[in-house]
């Protein structure tokens, strides 16, 4: 005889706890809705007996027997009476085993009890991480809890379920696996593995579609357990659920309520949706419980105000807030409600609060407090929620639900920002993830990235998921479809019409002709690379920091244009030309040479990068040159073989090729991208001409006024938001002249020059600003003189000379200067005079107004005049 879908059988009366809901003789229409003043009455545990216009809704729990302990209260409104009637079944035996509802019988007739169960009897049970660890690949559960054998606060308690149903318990305090079982009632042996029991069908949830017809129903079993099945059309049932279109629980109700404009609170479960029912709410589920949440569910609540009120546990907090993340686009509203713990009883889910006392006003009071669901952009528990759906379907291997994992977080960092990798170096190591929200481009080799890597996914960097997705990350920004290829900018940038300072990590500040503009990074596709950016600042009324910083007004120099020099080449710093000149601070001991640019680097508020150089540098030379920005090589007092020739080719922007570490083949580029400054008491580099004839010259004497350290530092950092408006001010009139500036100030660097003058107008001072470009091309000529032993030579003759002139050839110069007594100790011959005047002769010109001419005896004149 088949069975009734909404009546229990005999068997199932037996085994379960029933509410029994009795309305008057006036029928209600649509959603039930119980009013403040109506209540529930709970009666004596005496059987009862479901009449005609009786609505019987399966409330059905172990913990629903315990309720039939209770006193009863009654209460009856004027328009209607509810009694709830509990009906409750106890084993004969007292024990905790035989109170609990997923109890199984072994073959000698003791009770013995499940997992499940057995939770049930401790307290601060958590369970561990559903979808990392060896645990969860090979079957095992794992939770903690709180040894019921002493007073323990911190849950000290291992619990472990076997593949074969084995319960192991271990306390870590060092209680014994005895004193454990006997805290609880139990016998050893009570825990697993059980005999299974036979199952008995404890109640079915009908699932229709929105015209009320029967799609499918939820079965739930005794001992607990569920299952799924459809019609198959011939009064049977089809227990497979493949092609059914799954629809929400009570969805009818759920069309209306959303048309009448009323909320819809989503649970974990059919139990709970009853549950809330009764209270005259709106309440529906998905099948299958928490991480089941499918598209075709958010499209029914479409518009809906929607409640979330999850089980309070990991997975019930993980459903949640999947199921938010699902609706937040497509709900007119969403909130998530944890009901509270009531009266002392902890409340894990809907039907606990309401055993526990809860009514339909204190849930709306509740409601009606909660903060409404934003999409704030904390996207980890929305993350989580999809692994741990993802970790539901128990069919995936280990390696697939990494794969899974990693293709879950690549969807969500697509939405996020965009990947990139570097057109310089386009290797695993260089590529760059950037966030759009936080306008951050961080490399994925970086701890910085790594670290925010764990912490947005939730999982550990140890964990091999965490490694897998990396792993893919880094494929998907090298070769993957999205990605791009850039330069990342350092510091400071330039395009046609505009220069960009970095301000932070996640801003910039644009300077256009006539218009300065704080903006995000990553604007007109200029992105700053983090950790390559000038310390944050902020725009406001300008202030020339070489009058205002002590630290460059009081700088000591002979030279009147010393003071106009520096401050042009500091201000063309951000004009990021090819070539840049390098500039030589040369001075005394006590002079402040290095002083004067470490504050260069804090009124910039970037990384001091001071270094030495060393006769086996020059790898190390390079890989700072390559670095952008600014860097010092200091005391540069020692003859380096290789220095003249790297200075020279870093200050016309020519790079070098380096064969890659560790390979064969690989050549890699290191370019001329960091402007270079060269302190040194002892110059003996600038012997080299051309060296010599690329480098803008500041002498230095020793210092007088303020040397103390933090008071200059202090002194800078106050003045810095100051000092870099007036930079965007400055450049931005020098970006707006487009007058035509004098030519062949500069041979070596014109681009420079044109740029310096501009930049000379805009602060009013054209005039010494060419003077000064003037004075530093014949200041470098004496520079490589003063430094050239022959040269040094050759104007002491000359000093000696009348009128301090001579001429005449070669050999004439060989026998004059060995004559004067110079400090010449070696010997010169008229060959190797003539091969050192032409090595050094344009800072002839300069210095000593040199001419040569062809004598009637077919030998070389030559003429020289000290100034």
């Amino acid at each position: 005889m088949k069975q009734s879908e909404n009546a229990p059988s005999a068997m199932e009366k037996q085994s379960m706890s029933s509410i029994e809901i009795k309305e008057s003789a006036t029928p209600r229409t649509g959603i039930p809705s119980i009013s403040g003043s109506e209540a529930i009455t709970i009666k004596t545990p005496a059987p009862a007996t479901t009449g005609e216009g009786s609505l019987s809704v399966g409330i059905t729990d172990a913990g629903m027997r315990e309720a039939g302990e209770q006193p009863c209260t009654e209460t009856t409104s004027s328009d209607t009476s509810i009694q709830v009637c509990l009906t409750t079944h106890q084993k004969p035996d007292s024990s905790p085993i035989d109170r609990i509802a997923e109890t199984t019988r072994r073959k000698d007739g003791h009770w013995g009890i499940g997992i499940d169960s057995f939770l049930e009897l401790l307290e601060g049970v958590q369970k561990k991480n559903e979808y990392v660890g060896t645990h969860q690949e090979s079957g095992e559960r794992n939770w903690t809890a709180c040894c019921p054998a002493h007073n323990d606060h911190d849950p000290s308690l291992s619990v472990k379920e076997c593949l074969d149903g084995k319960i192991l318990v271990k306390c870590f305090a060092g209680c014994t696996y005895e004193e454990i079982l006997l805290s609880l009632e139990l016998r050893p042996g009570d825990l697993g593995p059980t005999k299974p029991a036979e199952k008995q069908i404890l109640k079915t949830y009908n699932y229709t579609d929105a015209e009320g017809n029967l799609a499918f129903q939820v079965v739930r079993y005794e001992p607990k357990d569920f299952r799924q099945r459809r019609p198959d059309g011939k009064g049977g049932w089809i227990w497979k659920m493949t092609g059914i279109n799954r629809v929400l629980y009570r969805l009818p109700e759920v069309i209306k309520a959303i048309a009448a404009g009323d909320p819809i609170y989503v649970v974990e479960g059919e139990k709970d949706a009853d549950a809330l029912a009764v209270l005259g709410f709106c309440a529906t589920c998905n099948s299958g419980g928490a991480g089941k949440w499918e598209p075709q569910y958010t499209a029914a609540l479409t518009n809906a105000d929607v409640v979330i009120i999850p089980d309070k546990d990991d997975p019930g907090s993980k459903h949640a807030a999947m199921v938010a993340h699902a609706l937040h686009e497509k709900a007119k509203s969403v909130k998530i409600v944890a009901l509270p713990d009531r009266g002392g009883t902890i409340v894990k889910d809907a039907f606990d609060w309401i055993k526990a006392g809860g009514t339909g006003e204190e849930l709306r009071e509740l409601c009606l407090n909660a903060p409404l669901i934003q999409d704030s952009g904390d996207d980890t528990k929305y993350i989580q929620a999809e692994f741990f759906k993802l970790w539901q379907q128990k069919n995936l291997s280990a390696p697939d639900r990494y794969k899974g994992m990693a293709e879950i977080v690549l969807k969500y960092l697509s939405k996020l920002g965009r990947f990139f990798f570097n057109m310089g170096e386009k290797v695993h190591s260089s590529v760059m993830f950037f966030d759009s929200r936080k306008k951050i481009l961080l490399q994925l080799a970086s701890d910085r990235f790594q670290s925010w890597l764990a912490t947005y996914t939730g999982l550990s960097r140890v964990e091999q998921a965490y490694k897998v997705i990396l792993a893919a990350l880094q494929d998907e920004a090298l070769t993957g479809s999205t990605t791009t290829g850039i330069v990342p900018e350092k510091y400071w940038a330039m395009r046609p019409g505009a220069i960009y300072l970095s301000n932070g990590d996640g801003s910039m500040v644009r300077i256009k002709a006539m218009e300065i503009q704080t903006i995000d990074n990553g604007t007109d596709d200029v992105l700053f690379a983090e950790g390559y950016t000038l310390k944050p600042w902020k725009l406001c009324e300008p202030r020339d920091p070489f009058k205002s910083c002590s630290l460059f007004s009081g700088m000591q120099s002979l030279a009147p244009h010393a003071l106009d020099l520096i401050r042009l080449w500091f201000l063309s710093l951000f004009s990021n030309q090819r070539c840049k000149p390098p500039l030589v601070v040369a001075g005394v001991v006590g002079s402040g040479k290095t002083r004067l640019i470490v504050g260069i680097f804090e009124l910039l508020g970037i990384r001091t990068r001071v270094s030495k150089v060393t006769t086996q540098g020059e790898n190390d030379f390079w890989a700072e040159i390559n670095e952008s920005g600014l860097v010092c090589f200091d005391n540069v007092d020692t003859k380096i073989d290789w220095l003249p020739d790297a200075v020279a080719a870093a200050a016309t922007g020519v790079g070098r090729d380096k064969r890659k570490l560790y390979t064969d083949s690989t050549i890699t580029e290191q370019k001329a991208n960091s402007w270079t400054v060269l302190t040194s008491s002892n110059p003996t580099f600038a012997s080299d001409p051309g060296l010599a004839d690329r480098v803008l010259v500041i002498r230095l004497e020793r210092r007088i006024g303020e040397t103390a350290e933090a008071t200059l530092t202090a002194e800078i950092a106050d003045n810095r938001d100051a000092a870099l408006s007036w930079v965007a001010n400055t450049l931005s009139h020098t970006l707006a002249d487009t007058a035509p500036t004098p030519v062949c100030i500069n041979q070596r660097h014109p681009d420079f020059a044109a740029f310096a003058v501009r930049l000379g107008r805009a602060l009013g001072r054209e005039k010494q600003a060419i003077e000064a470009l003037q004075t530093a091309e014949l200041d470098k000529a004496q520079f490589n003189l003063e430094n050239d032993n022959f040269a040094v030579a050759l104007m002491a003759f000359l000093n000696l000379e009348p009128n301090r002139s001579f001429k005449g050839t070669a050999n004439d110069i060989a026998q004059k200067v060995t004559i004067s007594g110079s400090s010449m100790t070696y010997s010169w011959t008229p060959i190797k005079i003539g091969k050192h005047l032409a090595k050094i002769w344009p800072h002839l010109e300069s210095v000593l107004q040199a001419t040569k001419e062809i004598g009637h005896s077919g030998f070389t004149m030559y003429s020289f005049k000290l100034p």
